[in-house]
């Protein structure tokens, strides 16, 4: 059986796929070939951990590589989006921990272009932001904007940045990790006693991910980890920090019309291509007063442990 990336004790396989419905699915909806990826393997488990009901996917090889999200990003134009959810949501945090003239650190993980840090530095002009990024061409924009930069990973800099930061933040990159521990525990090192850590992900409660196994995006190799509130909230049993608070963001108005494809696509497969576009707008209408609950995302704040 395959071993928790969390707790490291055996786990339950949940789903079996297989590479050729994987392989399909990301040419046929993305154009993106991923075959490089898959020689050799005739099948992907997504594992579930019976103590954290973290789903994470094996094997870990398979996780997308620079060729992949090359590939992805020239394909699927909107992949990166300047200001999220969960940008706002860590910004309303900062304001709500630090003073406009606290002088404060903060790292992002996975910065991109550095447009978070950019908005940070113009709320708090005393504050120090620093950014790690994989993709040298995204370290070369950042630059311009004047944001010290860092190529690699973060478990490459744990040592030399030893309690450095005040403010860790991670924006959608805990869910392409196969390495939980060493990630998280990196993060952990980095930061000051006391100082905060905050992670995006996607929230696979959410309606979209709960009811659609076959979500592109949220299967490898892009995303390695399904992440939800359990599972965020259970991280502090096997870390040195506390859980200060999880937020879900709510559904978005703007994905109403999934949300009736996917019912569709569950329920009345063979009427989807008739009913959706006859009925859209006034099932639209109706979702309106009774929406999901959830939407994509999901945020977890921590506080280190001294």
């Amino acid at each position: 059986m395959p071993l928790s990336p969390i707790t490291n004790k055996e786990s339950i396989v949940e789903y079996t796929y297989s590479s050729e419905e994987l392989s399909s699915l990301y040419l046929n909806e993305l154009g993106v070939d991923i075959s490089h990826l898959l020689s050799g393997i005739s099948k992907i488990d997504l594992n579930r951990c019976p103590d954290t009901n973290f789903g994470f996917f094996t094997p870990v090889q398979i996780a997308g590589d620079g060729k992949f999200y090359e590939e992805l990003v020239l394909k699927k134009h909107s992949y990166y989006t300047p200001w999220k959810w969960e940008h706002e949501n860590a910004l309303i945090y900062l304001k709500s921990i630090f003073s406009k003239q606290d002088s404060f650190s903060i790292l992002e993980i996975g910065c991109a272009e550095g447009l978070f840090l950019q908005k940070v530095r113009s709320e708090f002009p005393n504050c120090t932001v620093e950014g790690l990024e994989i993709n040298e061409e995204a370290t070369q924009e950042a630059k311009k904007k004047n944001i010290k930069m860092n190529l690699g990973f973060i478990q490459d800099y744990k040592d030399s940045w030893k309690e450095k930061f005040d403010f860790v933040c991670a924006f959608q990159v805990l869910e392409h990790i196969p390495e939980i521990r060493s990630f998280i525990e990196s993060g952990l090192e980095v930061l000051k006693p006391k100082g905060k850590l905050l992670y995006g992900v996607p929230n696979n409660d959410s309606y979209i991910f709960i009811k659609d196994k076959f979500h592109t995006l949220n299967l490898p190799p892009h995303h390695m980890g399904w992440w939800n509130k359990n599972s965020l909230s259970s991280l502090p049993v096997y870390f040195n920090m506390n859980l200060v608070d999880t937020m879900e963001e709510p559904a978005d108005m703007a994905n109403l019309g999934v949300y009736y494809d996917l019912w569709l696509k569950n329920n009345l497969p063979s009427l989807r291509p008739i009913l959706y576009p006859l009925l859209r707008f006034p099932i639209k209408l109706i979702l309106r007063l009774t929406p999901p609950k959830l939407g994509l995302t999901i945020t977890a704040i921590y506080e280190k442990r001294n």
